[in-house]
C-alpha cells in the first residue's frame, strides 16, 4: 500500500510540475510530441530534433501576420538547416489546417514540422496572442519568449554564434492594462498613458453610458489620435487613405521609420492610450477636448488645410467608349486575389454594373495599396461591361493597375491635385 501511495504521489507531483508554465531560464520537459505532420516522423521527443536552437512558433491561420511570416520562416529554416528547427504549433485541428492550405494555393506550408490541435505545449507556454515564439537552446532551456517578428536572420545568427540578442520578453508584458475604474465617480477626466505592447486594444469613440460620453483610444500613434479628434470635429473620413503632412522636428516620433530594428521598443515609446469622459450634456465638445489634450500634451498644432498633394487620377485615353454595357444579368467578380480570399479565375468581370461602382473599386485599391489619394476625372456615366486580366491587378502595383486600365481606354496618371489634409506641426 505504501509503495502504491508513493507511486501515486510521484505521479501527482510530476503532473503538477508539468502543468506549470515554463519561464525563461527554466528547462522545458523533454515531452513526446504526437501527431506531427509535414515531417518524416509522426511522434518524437522534443530533444529528437537535435538543433542548437528550436523556435516554437505558436500561430493561427486566422492571423494575417502569421501567414505573412510563413515564407520568411521557410527561408530562414533552409538557411540554418541542421542548427535551427522551427516547430509550428496551433490549436486548430489538423484537418482544418490542411484544408486551409489546400484551398489557398498562394500560401505554401513551410518545410517545418506542424502540430495542430495542441494542448500540451500551450499549457507549458500560455500566451495572450499569436504569433508567440519560444526559443529553446540545445539543452531545452528557454532562452526567449518573444514576439514573432524577432525571428530574423540577424537575431538567429547572433544566437547561434553565442551572442544572445537583446529581445523583448513577453513575460515583461504587464498583467493588465491601465484601468480607470477607480475614476467611475468623476464628472470629467482625461488621461494619456503608455500603451501595452501586444495587448488587445479597445477603441470606443463617442460611447454614451450613465449620462456620460466616453472616448477610448488604446495603442494609438499620435497621428491616429489627431485623426480621431479632427474626424469628430469636422466629420472628415481619412480612410481608406491617410493624408497627413508632418512639419515637425522629429517625424520619427509620429511614424515608425522604415527598417526600424526594434519594433517593440518603438511602439513602447510612441504609442499611447487616451481616455476621456465628459457629462453627456457636453458631448458636442468631446472631440474639441480631445484635440486640446493632444496639442497640449505633445506640444503640437493640428489643423486642416488645403494643399497640393500627389494623387492618382483616373482619366480617359480618348472619346471611344469601349465598355458600354450590352445589358443582361449583372455580374461582379472584379476582385483582387489575396491570401485570405484566393481567386483562381484568370479574368475578372463587371457586367452591367455602374461605372460609379467600378470607380469606387479602383479608389479602394489605389488608396489602400498605393497609399495615395485617388480622384476620378473621367466624367463617365452609365453601366459598363469590363473584363480584366487578374494577373495585372493581383500584382497590386501601379504598373499593373495602369496596364489593366489602359486596355479599357483609361489611364491612371500620377500627378498633383488640391486636397484637404491634416497638418501636424511643432507648436
Amino acid at each position: 500500500m505504501k509503495k502504491i501511495s508513493l507511486q501515486l504521489a510521484l505521479l501527482i507531483s510530476t503532473a503538477a510540475s508539468f502543468a506549470q508554465a515554463i519561464k525563461i531560464g527554466e528547462k522545458c520537459p523533454d515531452i513526446l510530441l504526437k501527431n506531427i505532420y509535414n515531417y518524416p516522423k509522426k511522434e518524437m521527443k522534443l530533444s529528437g530534433f537535435k538543433a542548437d536552437l528550436m523556435i516554437i512558433d505558436f500561430w493561427s491561420y486566422h492571423c494575417v501576420i502569421c501567414l505573412r511570416a510563413l515564407p520568411e520562416i521557410d527561408s530562414i529554416q533552409k538557411k540554418f538547416a541542421g542548427k535551427l528547427q522551427f516547430i509550428a504549433v496551433n490549436i486548430e485541428s489538423e484537418k482544418s489546417t490542411k484544408e486551409f492550405f489546400a484551398k489557398r494555393k498562394a500560401i505554401r506550408m513551410p518545410v517545418i514540422p506542424f502540430i495542430s490541435g495542441d494542448t500540451v505545449l500551450s499549457k507549458l507556454f500560455p500566451r495572450e496572442f499569436v504569433p508567440w515564439h519560444v526559443w529553446l537552446d540545445k539543452d531545452l532551456v528557454v532562452r526567449n519568449i518573444t514576439f514573432g517578428h524577432n525571428a530574423t536572420e540577424e537575431n538567429i545568427a547572433a544566437f547561434l554564434s553565442g551572442k544572445a540578442p537583446s529581445l523583448y520578453q513577453l513575460a515583461e508584458l504587464p498583467n493588465k492594462k491601465d484601468s480607470l475604474r477607480s475614476l467611475s465617480d468623476f464628472f470629467y477626466y482625461s488621461s494619456i498613458t503608455e500603451s501595452v505592447p501586444g495587448a488587445e486594444k479597445r477603441n470606443d469613440n463617442g460611447i454614451i453610458k450613465d449620462n456620460r460620453v466616453f472616448i477610448t483610444e488604446e495603442g494609438a500613434k499620435i497621428i491616429r489620435l489627431a485623426q480621431v479628434a479632427v474626424t469628430g470635429i469636422y466629420n472628415i473620413n481619412f480612410k481608406p487613405v491617410d493624408t497627413v503632412i508632418l512639419e515637425v522636428s522629429y517625424p520619427e516620433k509620429f511614424k515608425r521609420p522604415a527598417g526600424t530594428a526594434d519594433i517593440t521598443a518603438w511602439d513602447q515609446q510612441n504609442r499611447y492610450n487616451y481616455y476621456l469622459m465628459l457629462p453627456q450634456q457636453n458631448k458636442h465638445k468631446v472631440y474639441q477636448y480631445m484635440l486640446t489634450d493632444i496639442e497640449r500634451f505633445f506640444n503640437i498644432k493640428i489643423t486642416m488645410e488645403k494643399r497640393l498633394v500627389n494623387h492618382y487620377v483616373l482619366k480617359r485615353l480618348d472619346t471611344i467608349d469601349r465598355i458600354k454595357t450590352k445589358g443582361g444579368a449583372k455580374v461582379d467578380s472584379l476582385m483582387i486575389s489575396t491570401a485570405r480570399n484566393p481567386i483562381d479565375a484568370k479574368n475578372r468581370f463587371m457586367i452591367n454594373c455602374s461605372f460609379a461602382a467600378f470607380s469606387r473599386r479602383w479608389q479602394a485599391w489605389v488608396e489602400g495599396m498605393l497609399k495615395q489619394p485617388f480622384v476620378d476625372e473621367t466624367g463617365y456615366q452609365g453601366n459598363i461591361d469590363v473584363t480584366i486580366d487578374g494577373a495585372l491587378i493581383d500584382q497590386c502595383t501601379y504598373d499593373g493597375f495602369r496596364k489593366a486600365l489602359n486596355r479599357l481606354g483609361f489611364d491612371l496618371v500620377y500627378t498633383t491635385r488640391e486636397k484637404s489634409v491634416l497638418v501636424i506641426r511643432d507648436n
